[in-house]
């Protein structure tokens, strides 16, 4: 009895609260705005567009999902999460499954283009002026990750699982954090103290 009432107490059911979704997208568009305007301070907005790194994290992103999961079911599993309604426990498993696989798939697209810029720096530090960009790649790539992944994978993924009918299984909690948050910090400092020691 006591099990079952641990159970009940930790399910998440969809409720069609219509207006906590409203609220929901609409704290989401201020977050992007707060985002794009810190981008804007002082006019310097295209400094964040960089086309390597858009080409490491989008483009590694795209065809490696591709490449483990089919397309159908990722285009399936992104318009179930754009959707309304509840969903029953198994698909809600399924295309939770398909998008965190997603997920750390940006993740690594970004920590494997940071790499990349790094490994770049170190080959050319006797070149001031290639620094510059090879720093570029090795931080908007885990930028651009961050992005994809916590800001535009992980909220998807919540919705799937606040419209799923069943419990949320307390043994396996969902991924908070995924790796490209935990390595974005040392990536920085590397990169920081790499373009100290090159002056």
């Amino acid at each position: 009895m006591g099990v079952r009432s641990h159970r009940e107490s930790t399910s998440i059911k969809y409720d069609g609260n219509e207006g906590g979704e409203i609220m929901g997208l609409l704290f989401g568009i201020l977050g992007v705005g707060c985002i794009i305007g810190a981008m804007s301070y002082g006019g310097e907005a295209r400094l964040y567009i960089d086309l390597p790194s858009i080409t490491y994290v989008f483009g590694g992103t795209i065809f490696f999902s591709c490449a483990y999961q089919s397309p159908g079911s990722i285009a399936t599993a992104l318009k179930t999460a754009f959707g309304r309604g509840p969903l029953s426990d198994q698909d809600a498993r399924v295309h939770i499954g398909v998008l965190s696989s997603v997920r750390v798939i940006a993740s690594a697209s970004g920590i494997l283009g940071s790499l990349i810029g790094l490994v770049s720096m170190l080959a050319n530090m006797d070149d001031p002026k290639s620094i510059g960009p090879a720093m570029a790649v090795a931080l908007l790539t885990v930028f651009y990750a961050v992005i994809i992944a916590e800001l535009f994978i992980g909220p998807l993924i919540g919705r799937l699982r606040n419209r799923a009918t069943a419990a949320v299984d307390p043994a396996n909690p969902p991924i908070k954090v995924t790796p490209v948050t935990l390595v974005a910090i040392p990536i920085a400092l590397i990169a920081f103290f790499i373009m100290l020691s090159s002056f």
